[in-house]
């Protein structure tokens, strides 16, 4: 009833939108029953009797909220809520938390919620505990492999459940920012033995046993860690002896066994809101935040920019490529063609060498039969034939003559056109040059973005 009250949740218009549209379908149906079947959180909690209703309320938000729709960490919130009230009530809370208290951010697409706070946190770690944030990084331990769940759950993922509703406790009065106050804490109170893991005892610890810090001593042993030898525990009952853990490797400690007198709950609260974040810390974070954002964007547009640009380079080069190709091939075929001209030509002078030999040899018989008529001129009888001899001799000629300008004006119109294959072939080889040029000049182009583009992408 506090809870609602402190958020304002109660709604009646919001309650009826529920109820009516429990029978509608949504299209993460099967996702939402099949996360619901395999997450412990809810089988292991009292809410196992009601996971029907919590089916209803997830699947109604999912109608309500198409643009967040669903995702897996919305169950982890939601738990809380509905082992506390009615089905309906704690729909009316879910929708109040995640439009006035932040958490939609958290679940949208592209999930900046959550980037934002990975990134306040480790700046928060980089500030207050630099040594720790160090060792994280040269162990390559990033905050979204361990912090991520905590978000996205509110805790819910690992932490025992009594912890988790103090932690709501807090969120409720203060905020979703306190979230990094509970993170930070824990982060600073295991700082000293954090830092003496590596990489797989180290992520390890910070998934599912960081909250150990905070068991009360009473006697109970468990094993910390089942694959971290005996001198790493022995540095962590060392380091946790101030602290009232007794940690030995006899017997496991399950989830299960822990209750509301495990652990040190007030403590826990208490640490946790005595860490010093200021607002004004947090919007400077919020300022890096969205200048790195926005320089990545710039980044990417750019990236976007030289792709785009070495398309259009690559369609261009392989136009080029195509119409070198083509032109390569009328190169070809003017050569041939020259050539071939070239063989014409070669053999029409020859035939105009002949014919102008038999046309020598022709002036020669007309020149012996004109001095033979002249001789026989003197001769009556032989008049007659003579003239026709003459008449045959001039037709001879004659058709001699027009053969040979036949051929010469044959041969003439074949060196036209021998000339003319030259100039094409002249002005294809310029063309063929000039289109070599620009396709190296393009290849170096494409060179240069390249290696920007690499430069780039490192």
């Amino acid at each position: 009833m506090i809870w609602q009250i402190m958020t304002n949740s109660k709604s009646f218009l919001l309650e009826e939108l529920f109820r009516n549209s429990k029978s509608e379908e949504s299209s993460y149906e099967k996702a939402i029953k099949r996360d619901l079947a395999r997450t412990s959180f809810i089988t292991n909690s009292s809410v196992k009797s009601k996971v029907d209703d919590l089916y209803e309320i997830i699947k109604v938000y999912s109608l309500y909220d198409p643009e967040v729709g669903y995702t897996q960490g919305m169950a982890f919130i939601t738990v809380p809520l509905l082992m506390n009230m009615e089905a309906a009530e704690a729909f009316c809370m879910l929708v109040m938390l995640m439009k006035n208290y932040g958490f939609r951010e958290l679940y949208l697409p592209d999930m900046p919620g959550l980037h934002l706070k990975l990134y306040q946190f480790d700046r928060l770690i980089e500030d207050l505990a630099p040594d720790l944030h160090t060792h994280l990084k040269r162990q390559g331990i990033r905050s979204s492999m361990y912090a991520t769940q905590w978000f996205l759950t509110l805790f819910g993922y690992k932490f025992p459940l009594d912890m988790v509703l103090r932690i709501y406790d807090v969120v409720i009065a203060e905020g979703i920012e306190t979230i990094l106050k509970f993170s930070v804490n824990l982060m600073l109170k295991s700082k000293e033995f954090l830092l003496t893991l590596q990489f797989d005892d180290l992520l390890s610890f910070l998934k599912e046993k960081i909250f150990y810090y905070y068991l009360v001593e009473n006697d109970i042993e468990f094993e910390i860690l089942n694959d971290i030898n005996n001198s790493t525990t022995n540095k962590l009952s060392r380091m946790t002896s101030n602290n009232s853990v007794n940690l030995k490797n006899s017997h496991h400690f399950e989830k299960k066994d822990m209750n509301l007198e495990t652990f040190k709950l007030d403590e826990f609260v208490n640490d946790s809101l005595n860490i010093q974040i200021l607002p004004i810390t947090l919007k400077r974070y919020i300022a890096e935040f969205e200048e790195i954002h926005r320089l990545e964007n710039e980044r990417k547009e750019e990236i976007e920019e030289i792709r785009f640009k070495n398309g259009q380079l690559t369609r261009e080069i392989r136009k080029i490529e195509a119409e070198y190709a083509t032109l390569n091939r009328e190169h070809i075929e003017v050569a041939n063609e020259m050539v071939l001209g070239k063989v014409q030509i070669a053999n029409l002078k020859e035939e105009n060498l002949t014919l102008s030999n038999e046309v020598d040899d022709l002036r020669k018989r007309l020149s012996s039969l004109q001095i033979e008529l002249e001789n026989s001129k003197n001769s009556p009888h032989d008049l007659s034939s003579n003239d026709e001899l003459s008449k045959n001799i001039e037709l001879e000629v004659q058709r001699t003559m027009e053969r040979n300008l036949e051929v010469m004006e044959e041969n003439r119109l074949l060196e036209d056109q021998l000339n003319s294959l030259e100039d094409q072939y002249q002005s294809t080889k310029n063309e063929l040059e000039e289109l070599k040029l620009n396709h190296k000049e393009l290849k170096i182009k494409w060179g240069a973005l390249k290696k920007v583009f690499g430069n780039q992408q490192k």
